[in-house]
């Protein structure tokens, strides 16, 4: 029992150590460049296990002391390192996504560096493909060199969606949807289609961005629309 005692001035001092580290672990703001991804796992198990040394350390002080009403505002401090924790691990909805730029005849967008392009030439078009890694969701920004219409663009590429689904016996559902491209209002249409019992969302868009015709195809599985969102909106909004 002695001994135990003779331990808590060290326990003392280890706690405020780990509060300490816990504080700064947790306070500082990231270095620049850095991504919140890279962290932030890190920084919570550390979030954690502080919280739990810090409680056992408060705990143990109390019981040797009977003082418990006094160690409250220790114990408040523990909850409040463990809901800084669990907010860490929570990514921030304004964090900024680092952009690339891309560009056929005259017209250009931004795009998620997390997103690979691939470029696509022909006599008719210039096809700019944006894909995430090798799995959805996935972006096509196609730029006409020929003369046409936003709305011919649109029946052509619908008219083959349709066939591809009605080919595949995938079941479709169409609808007609406004939605932007370069902050202009535009006409398109959304497929929802099911194909090995995962459901996709198909988006079709064409405007004029100039002198040239612009067909935008978005494809993306419906569990993945918050990503999708995250990844698209940069380039619907930046085309020029």
């Amino acid at each position: 029992m002695e001994q135990m005692i003779n331990m808590f001035p060290k326990m003392r001092r280890l706690r405020a150590n780990v509060v300490s580290l816990s504080l700064t672990v947790m306070g500082r703001r990231r270095y620049r460049g850095a991504r919140k991804s890279d962290f932030r796992f890190l920084r919570f198990l550390i979030g954690i296990i502080v919280a739990l040394v810090h409680s056992i350390a408060i705990l143990a002080d109390s019981w040797f002391n009977m003082r418990l009403i006094y160690s409250l505002p220790l114990w408040l401090g523990a909850i409040a390192m463990l809901g800084l924790a669990l907010r860490a691990d929570q990514p921030s909805p304004t964090a900024a996504i680092p952009l690339k730029q891309a560009s056929a005849h005259g017209v250009s967008f931004d795009y998620p560096s997390d997103l690979a392009l691939e470029t696509e030439l022909d006599d008719v078009s210039t096809k700019l493909n944006l894909k995430h890694g090798d799995r959805l969701p996935s972006i096509l920004v196609q730029v006409y060199k020929v003369s046409l219409t936003p709305d011919k663009a649109l029946e052509i590429n619908v008219r083959h969606g349709r066939e591809m689904c009605n080919r595949k016996g995938w079941p479709l559902t169409e609808t007609p949807i406004q939605d932007q491209i370069g902050g202009k209002q535009c006409a398109g249409t959304e497929f929802l289609f099911t194909a090995n019992e995962v459901q996709f969302r198909q988006r079709f868009l064409t405007a004029i961005v100039g002198k040239r015709t612009i067909f935008v195809m978005t494809l993306s599985k419906t569990v993945d629309d918050d990503l999708a969102q995250t990844l698209f909106k940069p380039v619907l909004s930046s085309i020029r």
